[in-house]
């Protein structure tokens, strides 16, 4: 039965559980254990549990909470969290065993949440997707359940943060009963209990609901009349949720002895070249593992707001909901968007936009003293705006960012040119770049004698799509194939399992373990066994941006001395020119394009230091580095190309006390084992 019968009922949906309370209304909890008990839960329609919210009011029960599915494609989007006993959630957790176990092996995402802070209240929502009828949504298992009741019970900061959560969401949680079109996921980090956000729902509406969905989002009804009750309330919690937080960071910042250098403890893995003498592993830790959350879409406005640690395979997902991305999409999955910025991400959009910290409008910065600031390109804080981008994290704590968005389609064409000579290669690279007929553009330089460019559109739709994920290799079927399409999120990380460096090489090492092997999975074993890194001849993962009109003498060079291929080339659009970098940099380039060329595994032979040999032709070409590689350069030379008044100005607001060490010593001694 479907209907709502006032603002005073719940809203009733097919196959949907809406809410289960304590003991304190044993006929509705009756009426629960019936339903739990039936001899096939998952092929059985679960009978509603139709009761006026007054009646559940006046019995003295608990307040409601709103529960909804997740639109996500993983498995498992994350466990329940509850404050119930375990002996009232044994048979749930069972159920949902049961559930949990079917649903995966028909591919089915589960998830389930809750709010926390008040005993005997476990609500749920089990909901059909448009796209995955008759397939079930249920609790989190009994297992989280335990932990999550353990853990709460040994700390402080557990308890404070699930006061937290169950005062931030009451409004918001109210608020859905009445309106469960407007669906809301509130979410709850389990083994930290940092309180998460509230993330607003629309993957199952009709087009009608679509629209009014999106007048809301706009602060308006359909009519044009004002109707902010409730968009405004739950992006008002998230954002909430989100400074308390940001408080907790602060107050660990201004706690922090002065005179220990400190690095951040992140949820996801580092992007930067694992080094075997990193001092930066026995650093004091700021734990940011909680900043994980997108507090803001706007599609009408195309905006998003998250924080920063939310990675770009998350994001993807969720903007894709409302036919949007982020304007430029790193390559690799668990790359987070303050990484991105910190560290200078570009990929295939970069030859019209740039990079992604050009695209991006607003920074929150957390200083070393604690001090909280808004940083944009035209406010007070402008020079700590520009200089946040390329500062690798030297700067202070980067917690929040805003940033623009761009329409997208589900699948992506591409058509791969080949040319023998760079001349011609560049000629096509450059007549795209002016015509702006493409939406991606990189490529693969095979070899002196072969330059393929991938050509690349959105479309609608597509005669068949391809994964590179397992057993495929993107970059070899770029000198194969004349064309290809792609699901969109499969073509931004097409390059997830290595880019020209994929591992396992071997076609028996990829069919046995190359399906759960990717970037991050090595990227994570190289931090473990750093010991086992070569140190004083390591392996060559490098970027340099060479000036457009440099490349051919580029080339002619490392053919002669390097000469290791393929390499990956992407043409980046010089955007703005960057304060980070000294004034003499710029006046010396003329060049309105840049060629990131990509050397990833060239093993070093012989007496020469391959990385060294490289910074010294780039500093003669005019060209530059990114600094999460190796790198050899002395003091004075570094900051004859970084701009070291600019720096020290910024420094001097966020970090006085050089707590996260400048950029010279962090990535040139530190990362390298020199103090």
């Amino acid at each position: 039965m479907t209907g709502r019968a006032g603002d005073e009922n719940l809203a009733i949906e097919p196959r949907a559980l809406r809410a289960i309370t304590g003991c304190r209304v044993p006929a509705l909890l009756g009426e629960l254990l019936e339903i739990l008990r039936e001899p096939d839960p998952v092929g059985a329609d679960l009978r509603p549990l139709q009761r006026s919210r007054r009646q559940h009011v006046e019995a003295g029960a608990p307040r409601l909470a709103g529960i909804t599915d997740h639109a996500l494609p993983d498995p498992i989007r994350g466990p329940l969290v509850t404050d119930h006993p375990r002996h009232d959630v044994g048979l749930v957790g069972e159920q949902h065993r049961r559930l949990a176990e079917q649903d995966l092996r028909a591919g089915v995402g589960v998830t389930a949440r809750a709010r926390l802070g008040e005993p005997g209240l476990l609500a749920a929502r089990v909901v059909d997707s448009r796209r995955r009828r008759d397939r079930r949504r249920a609790f989190a298992d009994e297992r989280d359940l335990r932990r999550v009741g353990r853990d709460r019970g040994q700390s402080g900061a557990g308890r404070e943060r699930t006061g937290e959560v169950a005062s931030v969401l009451e409004l918001a949680a109210d608020q859905q009963a009445l309106d469960p079109a407007h669906r809301v996921e509130p979410r709850v980090h389990v083994e930290s209990h940092h309180v998460l956000a509230l993330v607003p729902v629309v993957d199952d509406l009709d087009p009608r609901a679509r629209r009014r969905l999106a007048a809301r989002e706009r602060g308006c009804s359909p009519d044009n009349e004002p109707d902010m009750s409730h968009h405004a309330q739950v992006v008002h919690a998230a954002f909430q949720i989100h400074a308390a937080k940001v408080a907790r960071i602060a107050r660990d910042l201004a706690n922090h002895d002065p005179s220990r250098p400190i690095s951040l403890r992140k949820k996801g893995v580092s992007h930067q070249v694992p080094k075997a003498r990193d001092l930066r592993r026995g650093d004091d830790k700021i734990d940011v593992t909680d900043l994980t959350e997108i507090l803001s879409i706007d599609p009408s406005k195309r905006i998003c707001i998250a924080e920063s640690g939310v990675t770009f395979v998350e994001l993807v997902a969720a903007t894709l909901r409302y036919g949007l991305v982020p304007i430029v999409v790193p390559e690799l999955k668990t790359i987070t968007i303050g990484g991105a910025v910190s560290g200078c991400s570009i990929e295939s959009m970069s030859f019209r936009y740039g990079g992604f910290h050009d695209t991006c409008l607003e920074y929150e910065v957390i200083t070393a003293t604690g001090e909280v600031l808004t940083c944009t390109p035209d406010n007070d804080h402008r020079l700590v705006f520009q200089m946040i981008h390329g500062g690798f994290g030297t700067l202070g704590v980067l917690s929040k960012l805003t940033f623009r968005l761009i329409p997208a389609k589900r699948y992506v064409k591409l058509t791969y040119e080949t040319y023998t000579t760079i001349a011609d290669y560049q000629a096509a690279i450059a007549r795209h770049a002016e015509t702006n007929d493409l939406d991606f553009m990189d490529g693969i330089i095979h070899s002196p004698t072969r330059y393929v460019l991938s050509a690349g559109r959105f479309v609608d739709e597509a005669p068949y799509t391809n994964r590179y994920d397992w057993m495929k290799v993107y970059y070899r079927s770029t000198a194969t194939r004349t064309e290809d399409y792609l699901l969109t999120p499969d073509y931004f990380f097409r390059y997830d399992r290595g880019v020209t460096n994929v591992r396992p090489k071997s076609f028996v090492g990829r069919l046995l373990f190359g399906k759960w092997m990717s970037s991050t999975q090595w990227l994570k074993l190289g931090d473990k066994l750093h010991w086992l890194l070569r140190d004083k001849k390591p392996t060559i993962t490098l970027d340099v941006f060479v000036p457009f009109s440099k490349v051919p003498e580029f080339l002619t060079w490392y053919q002669q001395e390097l000469g290791f291929y393929p390499l990956w080339c992407v043409p980046y659009r010089r955007v703005h020119d960057y304060e980070w970098l000294s004034p003499a940099f710029w006046k010396r380039l003329d060049d309105r394009m840049f060629f990131d060329l990509a050397i990833y595994g060239m093993r070093q032979h012989g007496d020469k230091n391959y990385h060294r040999m490289v910074e010294q032709k780039l500093e003669e070409l005019g060209g530059i580095k990114t600094l999460i590689a190796h790198n050899y350069y002395g003091e004075d030379e570094f900051w004859s190309i970084w701009n070291k008044r600019d720096y020290d100005a910024v420094k001097a607001i966020t970090d006085p006390k050089n707590v996260f060490r400048d950029l010279y010593t962090k990535t040139c001694k530190a990362a390298m084992g020199r103090r």
